[in-house]
């Protein structure tokens, strides 16, 4: 009886001891995009309207996880507000309290006006930025614009 209470006793130390992850993805499911991303117009002329937001990642970690991902996505429309294309920039980083670092980046396009179209899209990264880039181009004016957009990670694991 003595060693099956030790042993009881035993089963339950170890088993408080081992740590537990704690996942956040219910509440984050029914919280509105607008809680996770800002969008701002970036660029407005006669013909077309930039919009930008961000929208880091809904992937909740563990506590002891020091790595983020975080998309941004430019919308070209037109001045009436029909949509021509997107450019979107992905990043991942990873920060420990004292720096921050962009371990990968990736970019990905729409069009969906036939007029227009990408001559150029790129994305790379700078110690603790993501930096993508691209050039739209309206095939029957010649018209072309070219755009940069940029994510942050501070060392604490913010992203702007």
């Amino acid at each position: 009886m003595k060693k099956l209470l030790s042993l009881l006793t035993l089963l339950l130390v170890v088993n408080v001891m081992i740590p537990t992850e704690i996942y956040a993805t219910e509440a984050v499911q029914h919280m509105p995009l607008s809680d996770f991303s800002d969008s701002e117009v970036i660029y407005q002329d006669d013909d077309i309207v930039i919009e930008c937001m961000l929208v880091p990642s809904s992937n909740i970690q563990p506590f002891a996880a020091k790595n983020k991902t975080a998309a941004k996505t430019i919308s070209i429309k037109k001045t009436s507000g029909a949509l021509i294309g997107t450019f979107t920039l992905n990043a991942s980083f990873r920060y420990t309290g004292t720096s921050a670092t962009c371990t990968k980046t990736s970019h990905s396009s729409s069009i969906k006006n036939t007029k227009w179209h990408f001559t150029s899209k790129s994305s790379s990264s700078d110690k603790n930025k993501a930096i993508g880039s691209c050039t739209i181009k309206n095939s029957s004016t010649g018209k072309s614009r070219s755009f940069s957009i940029t994510i942050t990670c501070s060392k604490s694991g913010s992203i702007s």
